[in-house]
C-alpha cells in the first residue's frame, strides 16, 4: 500500500496525541524564528506525545539557546535528528513576522536583544473539546510539569480555561503520564487488533464477541470503538509507541537486561533467533503492528472525513486480514503480526 504522506503539527485523536511532527525540530525552528517586535518571554509547551527522556533532549536545546547570544548568522542550527550534538545558537537570531516581506538585516542583533525561551513538558489526555447537553464543555486535561518559575508564566485564566493541571517540577512527568495513559488506551487496541484479527483468520470472530458481550461486554464495547476509530490514526500513533517503549524502559526500568533471558532465571521458551528486539521491546513491536496497518493495509488510506473502510470491527479485521495475505505474497516476514508478537515475548 501507498504510505501517507501527510504530516500535521497537531491533532486531535481521540487521546490527545499530537506525535505527528519530530518535537525536536519544531523546537529548533522555535529558538530560532521568533517575532522580533516581542520583549515578553516566551513559554514554548511541547504537547507531542514523546518519552520524558525525549523532552529532556528537547529541554536541554532551549537551555542552551538561552544561555547563548551573538552567534555568527552563516551558522545553521544542527539537524534535528541529533539535538543532543547542536551547537549553541542565538536567539537574538529572529526573522520578522510573517506578514512583514523585508528581510531582516544582518546587523539587527547588534541592536535586538535576545529572547528568553522558558521550556515546559506537557501532554494531552482526554478527547477533543465537545459540548455537553447542559452547555457545558467536556475538555481534556492538559498536563504539564516543569521548573516553577517557567509554570508562573503560563497566564492563569489560559490555565483554567485549557484544564491546565501541573503534575511536576520538572521536565519528564508530564510526558511519563501522558506515555502511561496512552499505554493502557492504544496499546488496548494493539491488543485488540491481534485478537480480533486472529479469531477471524480461526473462524472464531462469532464466538469471540459473542463471549466478550457475555463476560466481559465492557472490553468489546471499548474494542469496537477504538478498531473502527484507530485506522486514520494508525500512521501517527507508530513513533509514539516507540516513545511509550522508551518511557517504559528508561523511566519504569523495563529494559531488555531485566526482561531478557536472565529474567526468566534461564527459562527461554521461544526459538533462537525469533524476534529481533528482544523481551523489553514490548511497545516497539505493538508500533510494527499500527505500521502494518498504516503501511500495508487499505487502513492506511483512510482519512477522518470520509470514512469508508474499517468503520465496523468485523472491516477491521478483514482489512488486516487482506494486508497481511497480501504482504506474505510478496515475501514479508511471515506476516507482521506473528513477528511482533512472538518478538516481544519470546
Amino acid at each position: 500500500m501507498k504510505r501517507r504522506s501527510e504530516r500535521v503539527s497537531e491533532n486531535n485523536d481521540t487521546s490527545g496525541s499530537t506525535t505527528t511532527e519530530p518535537s525536536a525540530a519544531s523546537a529548533t525552528r522555535t529558538t530560532t524564528t521568533t517575532d522580533s517586535t516581542s520583549t515578553n518571554n516566551l513559554v514554548y509547551i511541547d504537547l507531542n506525545a514523546i518519552s520524558p527522556k525525549t523532552a529532556r533532549t528537547i529541554a536541554s536545546m532551549f537551555s542552551n539557546s538561552n544561555s547563548t547570544t551573538n552567534t555568527p548568522t552563516a551558522k545553521s542550527p544542527p539537524p534535528p535528528s541529533s539535538p543532543s550534538s547542536s551547537s549553541p545558537f542565538s536567539l537574538a537570531r529572529r526573522s520578522f513576522s510573517f506578514h512583514r516581506r523585508e528581510s531582516e538585516p544582518q546587523s539587527v542583533e547588534s541592536t535586538l536583544p535576545p529572547i528568553t525561551i522558558s521550556f515546559l513538558d506537557g501532554g494531552i489526555i482526554g478527547s477533543p473539546p465537545s459540548l455537553r447537553e447542559d452547555k457545558s464543555w467536556k475538555r481534556p486535561s492538559i498536563v504539564i510539569s516543569g521548573p516553577p518559575a517557567a509554570q508562573q508564566l503560563v497566564d492563569p485564566n489560559l490555565a483554567r480555561l485549557l484544564n491546565v493541571r501541573i503534575v511536576g517540577d520538572t521536565i519528564g512527568p508530564a510526558s511519563a503520564l501522558k506515555s502511561c495513559f496512552a499505554a493502557l488506551s492504544k496499546g488496548t487496541i494493539a491488543l485488540a487488533i491481534l485478537s480480533f484479527t486472529t479469531a477471524h483468520t480461526c473462524g472464531v470472530l462469532p464466538a469471540l464477541t459473542d463471549h466478550l458481550e457475555e463476560f466481559n461486554p465492557a472490553m468489546l464495547a471499548y474494542a469496537r470503538g477504538g478498531l473502527t476509530n484507530m485506522p486514520p490514526k494508525a500512521y501517527r500513533w507508530v513513533e509514539e509507541m516507540r516513545q511509550i517503549n522508551e518511557t517504559f524502559s528508561v523511566e519504569g526500568g523495563f529494559s531488555e537486561d531485566v526482561l531478557g533471558e536472565s529474567g526468566h532465571g534461564g527459562h527461554h521458551h521461544g526459538t533462537e533467533g525469533e524476534g529481533s528486539g528482544g523481551s523489553g521491546q514490548v511497545f516497539d513491536a505493538i508500533a510494527e503492528v499500527y505500521k502494518l496497518v498504516a503501511d500495508d493495509t487499505v487502513l492506511g488510506e483512510e482519512k477522518t472525513e470520509k470514512r469508508k473502510r474499517g468503520t465496523t470491527l468485523e472491516d477491521v479485521v478483514e482489512c488486516v486480514s487482506e494486508g497481511i495475505v497480501r504482504k506474505k505474497r510478496k515475501g514479508g516476514n511471515n506476516g507482521e503480526l506473528e513477528a511482533a508478537w512472538r518478538g516481544s515475548w519470546s
